[in-house]
């Protein structure tokens, strides 16, 4: 079965920050080369506020494999606690247009090689376009239900 149509991974790196650390991290998330996949790593500048530049690394994930094969690799390093707290939260992290939301802590991944899920702050941004027939945010969360318990 089809959860996902498509995933958007997306991290803001301040100048103050290790730029190849943070990247490494960001990469990590993809369990395939992005390369030999021929995907892209999109990568901009931008001004934050009090004129500081920020790189921005996104990453979409179109196929069905490269969805499904990011999913099962994203799921499995969740703890099971992580993915209670995301099913009670699913009702705010779902937005009208079907996307799911979550943020991951991007220090506690650098740091330790684990995913802990986070409301905001300094963070790795995924966002995955739930695959409901017929689109419907009840159907998405029946979606995200079977998602997360699986």
């Amino acid at each position: 079965m089809k959860y996902v149509h498509n995933v958007r991974i997306t991290v803001f790196i301040k100048q103050e920050e290790d730029y190849q650390k943070n990247k490494a991290a960001f990469l990590s998330l993809v369990p395939f080369s992005l390369e030999d996949e021929k995907i892209s790593l999109n990568e901009r500048n931008v001004v934050g506020f009090h004129e500081v530049p920020i790189k921005i690394l996104e990453v979409v994930l179109e196929k069905e494999r490269h969805v499904k094969s990011f999913l099962d690799q994203f799921l499995s390093k969740l703890s099971s606690e992580q993915k209670e707290m995301l099913l009670r939260q699913k009702e705010s992290r779902l937005d009208d247009e079907n996307f799911f939301f979550i943020r991951l802590d991007k220090d506690h991944l650098m740091d330790h090689k684990e995913y802990f899920v986070i409301d905001g702050g300094n963070c790795f941004h995924i966002k995955m376009h739930i695959a409901a027939f017929p689109a419907s945010r009840e159907n998405a969360l029946k979606v995200v239900d079977t998602l997360l318990k699986s």
